[in-house]
């Protein structure tokens, strides 16, 4: 078989020109092997019983030839004892005269801006709800619902450094809001507690562990007795003082 060169498009107009096992046995081909190469050269084909429709008036469906990147060869070759197997890929070999001498290919024409692909892919693909946090779809996971994430609100503050401690989480996908902490917020935020819980509208569940090896332990501030001392451990005291203000505040907001 005698070694050819076509371009993409001199190939395209002769498969969609007659049938694949006319063609293929002018390239002394079989029809498989030709095919193949159509396709590693992203030559569309006609489908089976194109031929046959189109030999009896019915409506057919002419695949367009797609646009390759510049960097693609836009040749086909047939032949010539290619190590590719079906003789794409392999261009022949040119010296760096040739190379020099080579016209760049025409830039690509696209029928659409890039602003209405963008448009068209975004009418097929659904918005997708990305999650705050992945440990919250952990949890979730495990049957936990959330509701707020509070963190005190020193973990917002830099403090010289060039991020602060809530942007150093929200970088690994953790999101806290900051709780509120206006003056005499400590105060207010144990009478809430020890009014829910005297009202028994707070529960504290066995698997509260740190919460109950710690609250019940917590002294009061030598300074201000209506607070607890904040030297010892009072977080689970403070998690549960920014939650319950959280849920006053915005009891109060809605009335």
């Amino acid at each position: 078989m005698t070694p050819r060169t076509l371009t993409r498009q001199e190939m395209y107009d002769l498969v969609w020109s007659k049938p694949m096992t006319q063609l293929a046995a002018e390239f002394e081909l079989s029809d498989v092997g030709l095919r193949k190469i159509c396709k590693a050269a992203k030559v569309p084909t006609p489908g089976l019983g194109y031929w046959a429709k189109l030999a009896n008036g019915k409506k057919v469906v002419k695949t367009e030839l797609p646009t390759l990147y510049p960097f693609q060869s836009q040749f086909v070759h047939i032949g010539g004892g290619s190590r590719s197997r079906y003789g794409y890929f392999d261009e022949p070999e040119k010296t760096d005269e040739e190379l020099a001498q080579m016209e760049l290919p025409p830039p690509p024409k696209f029928d659409e801006t890039i602003d209405e692909v963008r448009l068209k892919i975004e009418a097929l693909v659904p918005l997708i709800p990305i999650p705050k946090s992945i440990i919250e779809v952990h949890d979730q996971r495990l049957g936990y619902e959330y509701r707020m994430n509070l963190a005190d609100p020193s973990i917002f503050s830099k403090i010289g450094a060039e991020r602060s401690i809530g942007q150093i989480f929200r970088d690994k996908g953790v999101i806290w809001t900051e709780a509120y902490n206006a003056p005499r917020s400590r105060v207010n935020g144990a009478q809430e507690i020890i009014r829910l819980l005297a009202e028994d509208r707070l529960k504290i569940f066995s698997t509260c562990k740190h919460w109950l090896r710690t609250i019940p332990q917590l002294p009061p501030d030598s300074l201000n007795p209506e607070d607890v001392d904040t030297d010892a451990e009072d977080h689970a005291w403070d998690a549960t003082r920014y939650g319950v203000m959280r849920a006053r505040r915005a009891s109060e907001a809605n009335a």
